[in-house]
């Protein structure tokens, strides 16, 4: 009884687009959400990864067209998009989430990079080439090139876990603790490797070189917060490390966002960490929709137009030269310690 195999994305255009009862005869995913599928987005244009579908035993004439991010698809009239305030809404195809954050973040032109920190880290870059490497994946980029990144396991979620459910207290009144702890203090702090860049699951968070110190409670609840937020942000610069290694591109800034980017002293640890400026557009989703569509269908007559118009960042941190050379060595450590770990968790 299955008509079509299809994305969540896909089917929630095409309910505002046919009527109850239609038959959905002319149905594209777009590239990003068809690549989670299976699509070969080396061939030009992009095309199902057949082999894939024969060896499942999945009928590949199931399966919808593809089509790019931003593509026209028609009018919404079906009755569901009466009920929901919809009716004659133009649709567009859409795109997925890290996609649409990178874009709402100034990932448009080569060597852009931007990174979202929610409750995953979400790193990516735009390049014009694809070099394979375990810990990167690629989308098409929907104005040029392609979308090199990767997703991490949990760093935001770990962080307010560890302040909400340990500390006992709301990640806001923790990390008023952080300003009070010395730069060079902090314990070492290993996220989840569950995912990349490493995908495995033997590694579970660990914080380490954890000392006894009169202290007081206040500057010892600080430390371990931010302890962990200097461990995701070395996890953060190895992607930054690994894209200047493999695509030869060294940028003077890093793009932010997410709803990690509001600290503003662990954005000074993120830009002296990077050695880089990093530009903060806030918690943004909605606007890497947009730009495509604006651009694929000529709302406006040139990229530069658009990013005026709606990359509006919020706040821009340079390095602090003093936290540079604090944290220098805690780089060249953090992956060599981290892959360490699995010896402990297989022991």
């Amino acid at each position: 009884n299955v008509h079509w195999f299809i994305s969540p994305t896909t089917y929630l255009l095409y309910k505002l687009y046919y009527d109850e009862g239609e038959i959905w005869e002319d149905v594209y995913m777009d590239y990003t959400n068809a690549l989670k599928f299976g699509i070969d987005i080396t061939s030009s244009p992009p095309t199902w990864f057949y082999p894939l579908y024969d060896e499942l035993g999945i009928d590949a004439d199931k399966l919808p067209k593809l089509a790019p991010v931003g593509e026209a698809i028609g009018i919404a009239k079906s009755r569901f998009a009466e009920k929901i305030g919809l009716k004659n809404a133009r649709l567009y195809q859409g795109l997925t989430d890290g996609n649409a954050a990178a874009i709402a973040g100034g990932a448009i032109d080569i060597g852009d990079i931007n990174m979202y920190i929610g409750t995953t880290t979400v790193p990516k870059i735009v390049v014009d080439r694809i070099v394979t490497h375990p810990a990167l994946y690629y989308h098409i980029h929907p104005i040029k090139g392609y979308l090199a990144g990767s997703a991490t396991g949990f760093t935001g979620a770990f962080l307010s876990w560890y302040s909400e459910k340990v500390l006992g207290m709301p990640l806001d009144k923790a990390s008023e603790y952080v300003e009070k702890v010395k730069a060079g203090s902090e314990y070492m702090f290993f996220p989840y490797g569950d995912r990349g860049p490493t995908y495995n699951p033997l590694l579970e968070p660990a914080i380490t070189g954890i000392k006894i110190s009169d202290e007081p409670r206040e500057i010892l609840l600080g430390r371990f917060i931010r302890s962990i937020m200097l461990g995701i942000t070395l996890l953060e610069n190895y992607f930054i490390e690994l894209f200047r290694e493999l695509f030869s591109i060294d940028t003077n800034c890093v793009n932010l966002t997410g709803g990690g980017t509001k600290s503003k002293i662990w954005n000074k640890i993120r830009a002296s960490v990077y050695g880089k400026k990093i530009i903060v557009h806030g918690d943004l989703v909605g606007t890497g929709v947009i730009i495509p569509l604006l651009i694929r269908n000529r709302f406006y007559s040139s990229i530069d137009e658009v990013k005026r118009m709606f990359l509006k960042p919020i706040d821009t941190v340079e390095p602090d030269e003093a936290l540079v050379e604090v944290y220098r060595p805690y780089k060249d450590a953090f992956i060599r310690r981290w892959l360490k770990l699995q010896d402990l968790y297989r022991a």
